[in-house]
């Protein structure tokens, strides 16, 4: 009888422990509920333009920069000889950009050119009659901020024709007559983002 005492008092106490352990459980369990989900964040758009052109993933632009000669006295109107002076545009263009950035521009007569006597004689960034114009030193340099428009610099170059040039006159010559001749100059441009 004693042993059957024993086993009741034994399967009430068994039964009262599963009962608490599964009341805590369930209890414990309202608190203990997991949920999953994403924040959408929208990253910023950096997309440059450059002459119209988008340079995302390039590394040189498709279509060449047309630059424009200036009629004087003795040379027609955009026609490059000695003594032609003229100038071309770089327009950057921000409105796809979410982000403040600076620009470098890096302006030089291009080995692969004919005519070395090319020069950058100057820029101008806000361009009003030609009268702001700066000379040019190393590299022209500046920041655009987010929400910006378009920027334009005029690079102003010149078929520079003196006694000191490196190209004679008889060089002059074979570059105008020489079908194959060309005058190239090269511009890099560098990007890099505010923070």
């Amino acid at each position: 009888m004693e042993l059957k005492h024993y086993l009741l008092k034994t399967c009430i106490i068994l039964g009262l422990f599963v009962f608490i352990f599964i009341t805590l459980k369930a209890t414990y369990s309202k608190y203990k509920e997991q949920i999953s989900g994403n924040t959408k964040i929208e990253i910023a758009s950096w997309n440059i333009k450059v002459n119209n052109e988008a340079i995302n993933h390039k590394t040189t632009l498709t279509n060449n920069i047309e630059p424009t000669f200036l009629e004087n006295e003795h040379i027609k109107n955009g026609v490059l000889a000695p003594g032609s002076e003229g100038y071309y545009d770089i327009i950057i263009d921000p409105s796809e950009v979410d982000v403040s950035f600076t620009y470098k521009l890096t302006v030089l007569v291009s080995p692969d050119s004919t005519v070395k006597d090319l020069i950058i004689t100057g820029y101008e960034e806000n361009i009003t009659d030609g009268t702001n114009i700066i000379k040019y030193q190393d590299a022209i340099t500046g920041t655009i901020g987010k929400n910006s428009t378009k920027k334009t610099i005029r690079i102003y170059i010149k078929w520079e024709d003196d006694e000191n040039t490196v190209m004679d006159n008889i060089a002059d010559t074979n570059a105008i007559i020489d079908s194959n001749a060309k005058a190239v100059i090269s511009n890099k441009m560098e990007f890099s983002q505010l923070k």
